[in-house]
């Protein structure tokens, strides 16, 4: 369980920082401030991304513009599972960085693919132990 204490203002001022490209001026920060944060980003990546046309690649066709709703519904919980696997993947390896393991498993680079229903990562590039 988490309390969630949001601002308006303050989630509003993030979004337009986001959508214009402008550095966020903000501190001292809080927990309430970086969780607001988070949500303003995952609002953004999940409103901004060309995602019909990523899974398309990934299932090899094309997705019609008017999808049944079912399907609207199943791609968009898919979309949020993948989405919440690779933030928690990214809090990570951020958690490596600050503890020192990092550079010993991984190049300042790394590519992979994840599934997060599956909770697999397929390495793509990046990862010390699977390429020289």
């Amino acid at each position: 369980m988490i309390g969630v204490n949001f601002d308006k203002a303050t989630a509003g001022y993030f979004i337009d920082c986001l959508a214009e490209g402008r550095s966020i001026e903000h501190g001292p920060w809080t927990i309430d401030d970086m969780v607001m944060l988070a949500g303003a980003c995952f609002f953004a990546v999940r409103s901004h991304g060309p995602w019909r046309d990523r899974i398309a690649k990934l299932v090899g066709g094309e997705l019609p513009r008017d999808l049944h709703p079912e399907l609207e519904e199943a791609v968009d919980e898919t979309l949020t599972t993948d989405l919440h696997g690779a933030i928690e993947f990214c809090a990570e390896l951020t958690m490596r960085i600050v503890d020192g393991e990092y550079d010993d498993l991984y190049k300042d680079h790394l590519q992979a693919i994840l599934r997060a229903d599956t909770r697999q990562i397929h390495p793509v590039k990046g990862f010390r132990q699977f390429e020289p």
